[in-house]
């Protein structure tokens, strides 16, 4: 097995949910160790995931992270400790009003997204299951208010039925963004998950605003991911490392694969890549 110089590397992003989370949500003792040796190794730690900030505080409390970290799959860069904004990316108003317009004559379930809060219209069941996800309860608002007063970073989209995907189709012709995340639904093979981002925003781009601004290149950075939306940063980073609960498909994109999350799959990529160092 290859070793790598731990003085090499200068940066290292991890996604949340499936690599730094576990099947039980947290994160684990292990991990945590494993990346307090990398922060005491002068390597900077950079979230990199699709969630909200707010949706990823708790992770931010327990590592202690206070470097510049990835939201909403790169609408967002920011430090979650200071608020020190780095990189931006909301969706027009001209979006937003029709995403709003569609969502409500076909009976879309939408939510939209800020820095530090997420809204909807009217009480739903999915708002209840989001919330326990997000760590609160989003805001009841008239969306028609709301746009145009708030920077929104994200819409998502709850799918369900011909009738809906017909108007979800419309609406994809209809926008001027073409960032469209779709994910199937878990229990419903005719649901699916839509999240809609300005079209500058990318993990490509945050990866390289990060970088650049602690001054660091590519090759000097190490990246930890599961899922499709992590191919970005493995293929891009120096050393990409992929779990072992990750599809075939990813971790043949990754430099190192690992064990899975629950496996503590973090912390044996550490010791095994710099045990020697």
């Amino acid at each position: 097995m290859k070793s790598h110089k731990i003085q090499n590397f200068k940066l290292a992003f991890f996604d949340l949910d499936g690599t730094l989370l576990n099947s039980k949500g947290i994160v684990s003792e292990s991990s945590k160790k494993a990346i307090n040796f990398l922060r005491d190794s002068q390597i900077h730690i950079a979230l990199a995931t699709g969630r909200s900030s707010f949706g990823s505080q708790v992770a931010v409390d327990y590592l202690d992270i206070d470097d510049f970290c990835i939201f909403f799959s790169g609408s967002l860069v920011i430090n979650p400790r200071t608020k020190e904004l780095l990189f931006e990316a909301f969706l027009s108003s001209a979006d937003l009003q029709i995403m709003t317009k569609i969502c409500r004559n076909s009976g879309i379930y939408q939510e939209l997204y800020t820095a530090e809060d997420f809204f909807i219209e009217k009480k739903h069941p999915l708002a209840d299951m989001h919330a326990e996800y997000m760590g609160k309860y989003p805001g009841i608002v008239d969306f028609d208010v709301l746009i145009g007063k708030e920077k929104i970073l994200k819409s998502t989209l709850v799918v369900s039925g011909r009738a809906q995907e017909k108007a979800f189709a419309e609406m994809k012709e209809s926008l001027s963004t073409k960032n469209f995340g779709i994910a199937p639904g878990a229990t419903a093979p005719d649901v699916f998950f839509a999240n809609i981002t300005n079209s500058e925003a990318s993990r490509e781009n945050a990866f390289k605003i990060v970088t650049q601004h602690y001054g660091v290149k590519p090759e000097e950075t190490i990246a930890f991911g599961d899922a499709t939306a992590d191919i970005p940063f493995l293929k891009m980073s120096g050393l990409g490392i992929a779990l072992g609960n990750a599809p075939t498909h990813v971790q043949a994109v990754a430099d190192y694969v690992t064990l899975s999350v629950d496996e503590e799959g973090i912390s044996a990529a550490i010791n095994a890549l710099f045990k020697e160092n």
